[in-house]
């Protein structure tokens, strides 16, 4: 009795007797066996190193590649578009007549929730429409389709830097002549005598938002064509 009693201890313990052919391991042990493995030749950095990179790898997107004709239509549109921003006297663009319903849907949207988020939500929802879009495409892995939404990101804060830069003077016309949400928002936060710094901080990050979007997606153009060539020269 003790000696088979023993023998089922050492075939728990994963020690069996010499005569009989050992079982092939199970999953869970083999990934323990490495991962002890590995903990003891590199440490605990060198695991959290493997699993960020693996993490880093699997969310790597993909990007489509851009056709030479979407590349040079695209840029080209992009950097018209800038131009006409830029001089443009009065501050209200073409994309404008989009952002304007889309911001007075946001005081519709978020007035349930209270008037202070009611006041916010005309900005906060023109602001959320394009990243929306940019995140849509993005999971598609669709680079012209990221590369506008990324660019109309900008020019929604471009549009939302004349409303905030206006919140003293209040002389921009308001559809329905009402209350202008800057000059309450500024007011509310103490900051109204620094409504030009913060709408040219805004302005700032809208051009800047333009203009990465535009190299991006003409970086993106230029090395789907090396891309391309590279995969006609390996079938030659």
């Amino acid at each position: 009795m003790e000696t088979r009693l023993y023998y089922i201890h050492l075939r728990i313990i994963g020690n069996p007797d010499p005569g009989v052919p050992k079982s092939t391991p199970s999953t869970p042990r083999n990934f323990q066996s490495s991962f002890a493995k590995r903990m003891r030749e590199g440490g605990r950095g060198t695991i959290i190193t493997s699993i960020g990179g693996k993490m880093i790898e699997a969310m790597t997107i993909h990007w489509k590649p851009v056709s030479k004709p979407a590349m040079i239509g695209g840029g080209l549109a992009a950097v018209a578009f800038m131009a006409y921003a830029a001089f443009k006297s009065n501050g209200f663009l073409l994309l404008d007549y989009v952002n304007l319903p889309i911001h007075e849907a946001g005081h519709l949207v978020f007035s349930p929730f209270g008037p202070t988020l009611g006041i916010w939500g005309g900005t906060l929802l023109q602001i959320i429409f394009p990243v929306v879009f940019f995140v849509y495409f993005a999971l598609r892995a669709d680079t012209s389709g990221a590369a506008f939404s990324a660019f109309w990101f900008g020019e929604s804060l471009l549009y939302s830097s004349v409303y905030i830069g206006d919140a003293r003077a209040m002389v921009l016309p308001l559809v329905g002549g009402g209350e202008h949400d800057w000059n309450i928002i500024l007011s509310g936060l103490g900051a109204l005598s620094s409504d030009r710094d913060i709408a040219d901080i805004v302005r700032f990050l809208g051009w800047t938002a333009m203009v990465v979007a535009t190299f991006w997606f003409v970086k993106r153009g230029w090395e789907s064509r090396a891309e391309i060539a590279a995969g006609d020269s390996d079938l030659s």
